[in-house]
């Protein structure tokens, strides 16, 4: 029997394009940035450089429990396994048939109360509570994992072999982590050409290897990174501007170790950069440096892990298609990067090549 699921510990963050969703421990859902197609979900087209509740504001036995920004487009989770989705709806990414752009939450159809959610550029995925995996939207690299490429206006099951916990969607393709601690990774084989050499457009959910020991995977525009159960980072895939952190510019086939031997917590990664948080609360970003998303204090590509300060009570970190967001361990939400459309949460900087804290309104 389902039950309600519990409001989130700690903020909940998601970085879109330019427009940036979060859920506070209350289940209120806030976001910033750009609103040209109704992303930030406040029924206008008015974007903000500054935080705003949006959202269906819920009575106090409803809330919000998770949220996901895509490119121009949002998704949201509520207590009772309600999907919603609010904002560009081309090629399906709303999974609401016959809804055009859509200033506020519209109910995604599903069989089952959904237990996780996931957005990406133009794609969505939820997995239900019995543990099935539904996609929608854009699948021109089969990153709906269907086996075809054909876009889907509502959601449809997908088959895979395995209960999927974690979901990472970007541009064109998508990675999974499975119950049973595997690791998975489908769409764009320009993306997804790990441990073979193809470029070929993997069309169906496909193991990046035999390992069953994934803690946490994630990837970028041609790269992967992920944590192994005893806190190791390893990562595979392009490595032209220093993405995989290794010291060196070599990209891999097969998954390696890569980045200091210290023990990891929390990782994020799109375009071609990436980012990771020890265990002892320590940020560190490296690979390509447009806008200063890196956060290092300038422009530079980095090829091995770059601390990013404040030194240590960094909690988690989300990667955003031109900016960046981080939750310290206060509770306090940073931005850095480009601030074209005010996704940094202010109106004061163009953009910031080191973190900014948003002001978020109190409780």
């Amino acid at each position: 029997m389902f039950s309600p699921l519990p409001r989130p510990e700690t903020i909940q963050l998601s970085a879109g394009n330019k427009h940036a969703i979060i859920v506070r421990p209350d289940g209120s859902i806030w976001s910033w940035g750009a609103n040209d197609h109704g992303q930030l979900g406040d029924g206008s087209f008015q974007g903000s450089a500054f935080p705003i509740q949006t959202g269906l504001r819920l009575s106090q036995d409803h809330y919000w429990v998770a949220a996901a920004a895509g490119t121009d487009c949002s998704l949201a989770l509520r207590e009772d396994g309600t999907v919603w989705t609010w904002g560009r709806n081309d090629n399906g990414r709303l999974g609401v048939p016959g809804e055009t752009d859509s200033t506020t939450p519209k109910k995604v159809s599903l069989p089952l109360p959904a237990i996780l959610i996931a957005c990406g550029h133009e794609s969505s995925f939820a997995v239900l509570f019995d543990g099935s995996l539904w996609g929608w939207g854009q699948n021109t690299h089969g990153q709906l994992g269907l086996g075809d490429r054909i876009q889907r206006t509502q959601p449809v099951k997908i088959p895979v072999s395995a209960q999927i916990k974690q979901l990472v969607v970007r541009k064109t393709s998508t990675y999974a982590l499975a119950t049973n601690s595997s690791a998975w990774i489908w769409g764009d084989g320009y993306s997804a050409r790990t441990g073979v050499l193809s470029s070929r457009d993997r069309t169906r959910p496909s193991r990046i290897d035999a390992e069953s020991d994934w803690n946490y995977i994630t990837g970028g525009d041609g790269h992967t990174i992920g944590l192994r159960s005893d806190g190791s980072l390893w990562g595979l895939g392009e490595n032209q501007l220093g993405q995989l952190g290794d010291g060196s510019r070599q990209s891999r086939i097969t998954p390696a170790q890569t980045g200091p031997q210290t023990q990891w917590n929390n990782l994020d990664a799109v375009g071609r950069r990436s980012y990771g948080i020890t265990r002892k609360g320590d940020l560190f970003a490296w690979g390509e440096n447009p806008a200063g998303t890196l956060g290092t204090g300038n422009t530079l590509p980095r090829v091995t892990p770059t601390q990013v300060l404040p030194q240590g009570g960094w909690l988690r970190i989300v990667a955003g298609e031109t900016f960046t967001l981080g939750l310290r361990i206060d509770g306090t939400v940073w931005a850095w990067g480009e601030n074209s459309h005010g996704q940094l949460g202010s109106a004061k900087v163009l953009n910031s090549w080191t973190p900014l804290e948003v002001a978020l309104p109190k409780n």
